[in-house]
């Protein structure tokens, strides 16, 4: 079976039609809608970061992002300096599944069907421990959200995939997490949220080993 045979995605072409269509070609509608969806800075209503959206104490949300760091390190990769983001965004566990598909993908067209396997498995893996568990929630609650919007749309394409890859794969997702707000401040002797500050590449490089 070839990979083709395993799952069937819009080719990037398709993609790139859907979402012009989506927002009419209008880059500034879309920086606007994102605007007040996320803001600037970490929303409290609809955060796309995996740790902040699904652990609601400072211990469990460092635990969470030394658990993603260590599946992108096991594959030697590491959060780039230049993206700006943290480990548990969203888009960087997206990159890190479709990495690990052409990985697969390539070990496939190699005959090396024990390395597509290990490919397999750390997409079962990593989406039962990890995106699997909170994108699906955190999609329909950005649909509700953002109804009128681009992101609408993309929240919903977002559930869909998520939804499909689990069953494809037959990963079980750990925890169906659904949002409840921003925790309150906890005061934690010889704790702060040193895990969170600074550059997100070096905090997720110098993380528990």
């Amino acid at each position: 079976m070839n990979r083709t045979d395993q799952i069937r995605l819009p080719n990037r072409a398709n993609a790139y039609r859907f979402f012009s269509k989506s927002f009419n070609g209008k880059a500034a509608a879309l920086a606007e809608a994102h605007g007040s969806l996320f803001g600037h800075n970490l929303t409290p209503d609809c955060p796309p970061y995996e740790t902040q959206f699904r652990e609601t104490h400072i211990f469990q949300q460092a635990q969470a992002m030394a658990d993603i760091a260590g599946f992108y390190k096991a594959f030697g990769l590491d959060v780039s300096e230049s993206a700006c983001e943290r480990a548990d965004h969203l888009s960087v566990e997206l990159e890190f599944m479709g990495y690990l598909c052409l990985k697969e993908w390539h070990a496939l067209a190699a005959g090396r069907e024990g390395d597509a396997e290990v490919c397999r498995d750390a997409q079962r893996k990593f989406l039962g421990d990890h995106l699997g568990a909170w994108a699906g929630s955190f999609a329909e609650r950005l649909s509700g959200r953002a109804s009128g919007t681009p992101y609408a749309g993309m929240a919903r394409a977002l559930g869909a995939f998520v939804r499909a890859e689990c069953a494809r794969l037959g990963a079980v997702p750990s925890s169906s997490a659904v949002y409840r707000g921003a925790p309150e401040p906890e005061e934690e002797e010889g704790c702060g949220t040193c895990v969170f500050e600074g550059d997100a590449a070096e905090n997720v490089r110098e993380g528990p080993g």
